[in-house]
């Protein structure tokens, strides 16, 4: 499915990138202007083999570093020492940076108060409408009550190409759209109308892959997913309806399930496959899981969203995992530079409209890929794109062709294959 996200005008930039792809011997002198841009686990690379030289540069460095690695007391510590060395240089450039980047952590760690209390300095970054919804949401007192045990969700789709989990929303049952590629919960009118949700009057600007639109903010008194429970929670209301924006071939769901509620659900997404489709959802509680050392990370979060390490030939990428998207996709940038060294083939119109079922402009059969660890992976029938703001999706038929698929947002692992 594609996606929608909470446009923020501020320096966001460092937390809601476009993934992309350099080799790893690129730029290895940057300066800090570069750093916000550049793929994370590359970043994140250069940065702990003390590659990255340039003090501001450094500086900058370990605090995205600490924030893609969910280390936020690092990083709030490390942002400390560099608007120190900021204001020592009297660098209004690097200071204005980052307060971006501060805010950008405040709003992912949902520590909205302390950018209300502080609103004075962040209005020459931020947005009046922007500085209200950080007002609306500090006020809000969510609660979250999950089960100890690991718990499962059936999938309730009619096909293949996505997963759906019944729920209820404010006591009225609820077809969900479980989808990691969304920021959070999401509905149209008149769903929002049934269930009878709190909206307030402040309006953002959201975007899919290639649509801008505007939502409401509000809040919903339940969300029931399973065993588990959350109340009193934020959400997003559109100015029209889903299938306005979205066309899933049939009826679509009541409300989107997005990657925030998906996190407060637990730590660990097991998806598992049965007749080419997935079938359940295995969620595991926080407390269960174990940090294993011994593994290398191939998972990050850039803001909240779930983005994977992945190889193509001698380059990295960082591209979003989107179980909502019915098919991967790669950018006609990421196309040009690998289809003569990968030996990759487009498929004909007639081909792809069978396998796509809609007729799209560019498909590969066969896109090469190592997901980390030496596990190289064959994803088909990718898309090929040129109308979209990022530069991968790694969608649920990476799921279906593995035969599963476990997400541990804690280990910073995803793995490819059937749940164990």
């Amino acid at each position: 499915m594609k996606r929608w996200v909470i446009v923020l005008t501020i320096a966001l930039s460092a937390f809601l990138i476009s993934p992309s792809g350099k080799t790893q011997g690129d730029d290895e002198r940057p300066s800090w202007q570069q750093l916000s841009t550049r793929n994370p686990f590359i970043l994140i690379e250069q940065y702990e083999q003390g590659e990255i030289t340039d003090l501001k540069a450094n500086h900058y460095a370990g605090v995205l570093v600490a924030g893609y690695r969910q280390d936020f007391d690092l990083a709030f510590q490390r942002l400390k020492v560099a608007q120190d060395q900021a204001n020592q240089v009297d660098d209004a450039g690097f200071a204005t940076a980052l307060l971006g980047l501060k805010a950008a952590m405040l709003l992912w760690t949902e520590r909205y108060t302390e950018i209300v209390n502080a609103q004075d300095e962040f209005s020459s970054i931020l947005p009046a409408n922007q500085i209200d919804a950080f007002t609306y949401w500090a006020k809000i007192r969510s609660q979250v009550r999950i089960p100890k045990t690991p718990y499962t969700l059936k999938n309730i789709a009619k096909d293949d190409s996505r997963i759906e989990v019944l729920g209820r929303l404010n006591d009225v049952e609820t077809r969900f759209i479980f989808d990691t590629g969304a920021d959070s919960l999401l509905m149209g009118q008149r769903m929002s109308d049934r269930i009878n949700a709190n909206l307030s009057s402040i309006t953002l600007t959201s975007e899919t892959v290639n649509k801008r639109f505007s939502t409401r903010l509000g809040t919903v008194d339940s969300i029931e997913v399973g065993i588990a429970r959350l109340e009193n929670f934020p959400a997003s209301v559109l100015n029209q309806e889903l299938d306005e924006i979205w066309n899933y071939n049939g009826e679509f769901p009541d409300a989107v399930l997005g990657i925030r509620e998906i996190r407060k659900l637990g730590e660990t997404v097991k998806f598992s496959v049965s007749n080419d489709r997935v079938d359940e959802i295995s969620i595991i509680p926080e407390k269960d899981i174990a940090r294993e050392k011994k593994l290398s990370f191939n998972l990050i979060l850039v803001g909240q969203k779930p983005i994977i390490k992945l190889a193509l030939g001698d380059q990295i990428y960082s591209c979003l995992f989107d179980v909502g998207a019915p098919w991967s996709y790669i950018s006609e940038e990421i196309f040009e530079r690998h289809k003569r060294s990968l030996n990759l083939k487009t498929l004909k119109r007639k081909e792809r409209r069978k396998r796509f079922g809609v007729d799209i402009s560019k498909a590969i059969d066969g896109l090469p890929v190592d997901l980390g660890d030496n596990n190289p992976f064959t994803l088909r029938f990718v898309q090929v794109r040129k109308d979209v703001n990022s530069q991968c999706f790694i969608g649920i038929d990476a799921v279906l062709q593995a035969g599963g698929a476990t997400m541990s947002i804690k280990q910073e692992r995803i793995e490819f294959g059937p749940p164990v």
